[in-house]
């Protein structure tokens, strides 16, 4: 069997196979690069990590000489373009190789070092060495098995020269694609060549430009280190070429290894080009996108600023204009106002205008600078109202696009508890609502809970969209002495911090409400729904120790579509896997999943490589959801290796696809050589020929065949099978049957592409009877 931890899904006549992410090979560049191979694209993160790789003279002990621990920061791990193939190569590219070859010595004369297997022993050459990879995640971050190949630390290939360009960021010169470099006509500079490897340039190499010996102007170039770059000095003549091509020519090049080129001659190319004005590329002002920015209002972003009097008509259904607009000041960004009342929606909770962006003439739309124009611009876009209710905010994402969870005691005020509030869908301001409920704070410690309830009242005003609920101040200024107590014995003896335990936290509906801004006149006040905030306080210098009981919430709860797979992200430390994989711990839309439901499981750590939580992968079985929707998933029992278990949690899981198969529920003959099956929902029949090959059907146990299969053309739960041969059916028995056909495909779907359930057996009636 495959490892389920490391999956490609590749659809394959319309089943997906799963392919492992494979360490296809290993392979020597050079002396002084490795190069890995995998079969798909690889997480840059985790292939580009140097302690993910392992390598060993033969396979001795290649398990633990890991190549950053024995040449630390000597060596870096390179994903290339194509996400599949990594290089490894020293830092400094003069101070190390990989082994040292015939012109290592001479050419790098820092003196190079080889790359360390173990404390005493380096890579030489004419060895067998092993690599092995480990850790190594695929692109949709699973991680692959440890893997091992072997190569011979042998090169036998010559060195490739490129021509070079200079970089208009670093300003140095970078190799192009192929072998020429350009210089502009008359140019009193030198030019440079780049090999892929260092190369060995003795007395006895010649260089020739246009059949002219020119060897005492060219030499490697001294501030490149690393042996690759040769100079042809400006003394060679180069300001007295022509406009176009000449032949640059080597005799007599080595690589390290002491390869030379077919021939022993590099041919390579000096290419006089005319000067060009320094002319900075205008940008054309392209719409890049539009947002809605509040119920009345959208944005339109473009790529440069469009010219003073750019139009942006909004119009409805009908062609109608709503609003036209004309920018003014060359920014890229205009706000544009569609509507000022509540009673331009029309009763509706949308309205879907359609936006175009032209000229000030009507044609295309031009920049404020320069001379380029962009395409005008027309696209249907959908507003709507703000409908939604604030929401607690459970986690957010960094500059790099990293969860960080919402911390809602922090470590430097125990006494505090604080809790975010969202306004979707514009990010309005979100306030203290106008009556509600208690709030309820209990605290789990052991076997004990104890509670603290906080009148409405007694709750301070929302700031910065922030509640908090400061425990501490309440033993002194409660408003009762139940609610001083109460919030006493939740405090340590100092009474300056909560007592470390699992805490809940029960915000009522209407707790807070959002408001009226970035809403239409007349808009309606969205109150709270009501949230359970379930969070961890741990003692102060707590780390060590016991590990956090693990949690999940509504925002680490989401659907795959393409794996049909809903993934649980577990917030704690030290979580025992096999909790996590157990099926008997969740339940989906009121029903504990099948007990052969496979899950997934993999820890989590942060950049530094502590371990954050974990995330389960449940692979839902077919037939499990029967329409696409919204379902309700409660995740309890499971627990740290010590046993501390999670409070149970019921999440939505939001947007999840149909996988329930058609079933065949009825058949009945309708003629000599007809049947009319009913299935249990609307189907599709991809080819009438081939979906034949999904149906048997026997006549006292005779297989007849069936010629073609069409959906009905009007009832589509029906499917109309025609047989090769008219059967007399008179006093027998016909059996029909699905099943895959002759090559395990299926022709024959549900409307939202689930194959039909095969080996099912109906009995056919005939019509009328």
């Amino acid at each position: 069997m495959l490892p389920h931890s490391v999956l490609l899904f590749v659809m394959f006549k319309g089943i997906y196979l799963i392919l492992p992410i494979i360490f296809v090979e290993a392979s020597a560049i050079n002396s002084t690069a490795l190069k890995v191979e995998f079969n798909q694209k690889v997480d840059k993160t985790s292939a580009e990590k140097l302690t993910n790789y392992y390598v060993g003279i033969g396979d001795k002990d290649v398990s633990s000489s890991s190549i950053e621990a024995n040449n630390t920061g000597l060596y870096k791990a390179e994903l290339q373009e194509d996400g599949k193939t990594v290089i490894i190569k020293a830092v400094d590219e003069a101070a190390n190789v990989i082994w040292l070859d015939k012109n290592t010595t001479t050419v790098l004369t820092t003196p190079a070092v080889a790359l360390k297997v173990n404390a005493t022993d380096f890579v030489v050459k004419n060895k067998m060495v092993t690599i092995q990879v480990r850790n190594v995640k695929d692109a949709a971050g699973k991680l692959m098995d440890t893997q091992e190949k072997s190569f011979n630390s042998v090169d036998s290939e010559a060195a490739k020269i490129y021509g070079t360009a200079i970089d208009a960021t670093t300003s140095k010169a970078i190799p192009t694609k192929n072998n020429i470099t350009e210089v502009v006509v008359t140019s009193d500079q030198d030019v440079l060549f780049m090999f892929n490897e260092p190369v060995f340039v003795d007395s006895d190499v010649q260089f020739y430009l246009d059949s002219k010996n020119i060897t005492t102007h060219v030499s490697l170039d001294a501030t490149d280190a690393s042996g690759k770059t040769l100079k042809v000095a400006k003394a060679a003549g180069i300001k007295d070429l022509t406009l176009g091509n000449h032949k640059f020519e080597i005799v007599g090049v080595e690589d390290l290894a002491g390869n030379k080129p077919v021939g022993d001659i590099y041919n390579a190319v000096i290419k006089v080009v005319e000067p060009q004005d320094n002319v900075t590329e205008d940008e054309a002002p392209v719409v890049e996108s539009l947002m809605q920015t509040e119920e009345g209002k959208f944005v339109v972003t473009f790529k440069a600023a469009p010219k003073d009097g750019t139009k942006v008509v909004v119009k409805d259904s009908e062609g109608n204009t709503v609003k036209s607009h004309s920018t003014t000041g060359a920014d890229k960004t205009e706000e544009i106002e569609f509507a000022t009342a509540l009673a331009e929606y029309k009763g509706s909770t949308k309205l879907i205008y359609t936006v175009e962006v032209t000229g000030a003439d009507g044609g295309k739309i031009e920049a404020a600078t320069g001379s380029k124009k962009a395409d005008k611009y027309s696209k249907a876009h959908t507003f709507k109202l703000d409908l939604v209710a604030p929401e607690v905010v459970y986690s957010t994402k960094d500059a790099k696009g990293k969860v960080v969870e919402t911390e809602f005691v922090k470590s430097t005020d125990l006494g505090k508890i604080v809790i975010p509030f969202a306004d979707e869908l514009f990010g309005g301001t979100v306030v203290k609502g106008t009556s509600a409920n208690a709030v309820i704070l209990k605290q789990h410690i052991g076997e004990e809970t104890k509670s603290l309830t906080i009148p409405f009242a007694d709750i301070a005003a929302l700031v910065n969209n922030e509640l908090t609920i400061d425990v501490v101040d309440l033993v002194s200024n409660g408003t009762t002495q139940d609610i001083k107590d109460a919030a006493k014995a939740m405090l340590n003896k100092d009474e300056d911090a909560l007592l470390a335990g699992q805490y809940e936290l029960i915000l009522p509906r209407g707790l807070v409400a959002d408001t009226l801004d970035k809403k239409l006149t007349n808009s309606t006040v969205i109150p709270f729904a009501g949230d359970t905030v379930r969070f961890e306080v741990k003692e102060v210098g707590q780390g060590g120790g016991e590990a956090s009981v693990p949690q999940t919430a509504q925002d680490l709860v989401k659907y795959d579509a393409d794996h049909d797979a809903i993934i649980v992200e577990f917030v704690g430390e030290d979580i025992k896997a096999s909790t996590a994989k157990n099926p008997a711990n969740y339940t989906l839309a009121g029903k504990k999943l099948a007990a052969d439901t496979y899950i997934e499981y993999e820890t989590l750590k942060d950049g530094a490589g502590k371990v954050t939580g974990g995330e389960a992968r449940i692979f839902l079985n077919k037939d499990t959801v029967v329409r696409d929707g919204n379902y309700t998933l409660k995740v309890e029992g499971v627990s740290t290796t010590s046993g501390a278990k999670m409070l149970p949690v019921s999440v939505t899981v939001k947007d999840m696809k149909d996988n329930t198969r058609p079933v065949l529920e009825s058949a009945v003959i309708t003629g000599d050589a007809k049947l009319e099956l009913r299935f249990s929902e609307s189907v599709k029949v991809e080819d009438p020929d081939l979906a034949a090959g999904n149906f048997e059907v026997l006549v006292n146990g005779a297989l007849y065949t069936v010629k073609e299969a069409n959906v009905h053309t009007t009832d589509t739960k029906l499917v109309i099978l025609e047989l090769r041969d008219i059967v007399d059916y008179e006093g027998r028995t016909v059996t029909i049957r699905t099943k895959a056909d002759n090559n395990n495909d299926h022709f024959v779907t549900d409307l939202g592409g689930n194959e039909l359930k095969t080996g099912i057996r109906v009995t056919a009636t005939v019509q009328g009877q």
